[in-house]
């Protein structure tokens, strides 16, 4: 499917959200906590995380980590991609879900892998269910995080536990 670019959010140092929604306003696809999205970028096809709440229907996000010595799919995006800009953009899949039957889940996470994280954060809070998460960043303005939201000290993990 062809989707539009229609915002980029500076999150974090090298890390940028890229917001896709369909041109003609339709939902897209549903998708679960966890679910990624292939982009074609040029010649190339990269997979990247599905971010934002899986109840949402008009918008998929992705959060991602300009790599200077990648195969070329983050630098593309950062370099080339501009608001406004029409993607080509697979179905979501999922080969990282959240086990429904689990009574507990501990989610892990470090740098940009915190992205599928996030999709499942929101999951977890909607269903009440029992959660703690880990994430740990090695560079004082490598945290992802919302707008307002305190910056959190380099090296130092974030421990969200919800009972």
């Amino acid at each position: 499917m062809q989707l539009r670019i229609r915002s980029i959010t500076y999150l974090a140092e090298a890390i940028n959200g890229y917001e896709l929604v369909d041109p003609r306003g339709r939902d897209l696809p549903r998708f679960a906590a966890g679910a990624h999205i292939d982009l074609r970028l040029g010649e190339l096809v990269r997979q990247y995380s599905l971010c934002n709440d899986p109840a949402e229907r008009r918008r998929y996000s992705i959060a991602v980590l300009r790599e200077d010595e990648s195969r070329g799919g983050s630098r593309y995006l950062h370099d080339i991609i501009r608001v406004g800009d029409l993607v080509e953009v697979s179905a979501p899949r999922n080969n990282f879900p959240i086990d429904s039957a689990a009574e507990r889940h501990l989610l892990i996470a470090g740098g940009i892998g915190i992205a599928p994280m996030v999709s499942m954060i929101a999951d977890l809070r909607r269903r009440t269910a029992d959660f703690e998460l880990h994430y740990c960043t090695c560079c004082e303005d490598g945290f992802p995080r919302r707008s307002g939201a305190a910056r959190r000290p380099g090296a130092r993990p974030l421990s969200l536990r919800r009972r």
